[in-house]
This record gives structure tokens, sequence and C-alpha cells, in this order.
């Protein structure tokens, strides 16, 4: 008679990492009185994860109102805020701006665009 013998294993079980959903009521706004300067904000996901923080970076569309360009995207900076102001930017011309969540390196991304400086008489 053969004998039977059974084997077992220990198995590890890692859970994965939920990946944060994309900011939501993304809004990019000029900033009164300083036409270099953009604010955004953004309301946190919430599901299927919530994020650790977010990285903020921004791509030149159009120069001065006068010349399309394709601009390289910019890192501006990672914060845990969801409102942050960016300044330095090129009067008078329009960026689109990116907000990714992250959570443990994962990222969701979402953009918008936004001009700096009211419309009006340029100098």
């Amino acid at each position: 008679m053969k004998s039977t013998r059974i084997y077992s294993a220990h198995i590890l079980s890692h859970s994965v990492n939920t990946v944060p959903g994309p900011v939501t009521e993304l809004t990019v706004s000029r900033v009164p009185s300083k036409p270099d300067s953009l604010s955004v904000s953004w309301d946190a996901p919430t599901t299927p994860c919530t994020a650790d923080d977010y990285i903020i970076e921004y791509q030149l569309n159009n120069l001065e109102r006068c010349n399309d360009t394709d601009g390289q995207r910019t890192a501006f900076t990672t914060t845990t805020d969801t409102l942050v102001t960016i300044t330095g930017l090129e009067a008078y011309s329009t960026y689109r701006v990116f907000v990714s969540a992250r959570n443990d390196n994962v990222t969701t991304e979402n953009s918008d665009t936004g001009t700096t400086a009211e419309e009006g008489i340029y100098f």
C-alpha cells in the first residue's frame, strides 16, 4: 500500500495599495493684482482611496496671448493642501495646470487651464 503525503505551504499575502481617485472640482483662476500668478484649488479624492499628498505641475500653452507654445511640464510643488498659488509665471499667458493625487507613489491626475491677468489692454 502506497502512503499518501500531504504537503502544505505557508503563503504570505500582501494587500495591493489602492490608487487614489482623481481630484475633483479643480479650479484654476487669476490672482487679482498679480499678473504672474494663478490660484489652484481642488477637492480631495475620497474614493476609492484618499491621497497622501498632491503633485502640482504646469505647462505654458500660449505666451502673452499671441504665441501658441509646446511648453514642457514644469514641476511646481508637492503639498498636502488643496489650495496653492503658482507664482513667477508669464503675465497674460495661458497655462494648463496638472494636479496629481498620490498615495504610496501611485498617482492619478486631473488638469485644468487658466490665464494669468485680466483681459484688456496689454503693454
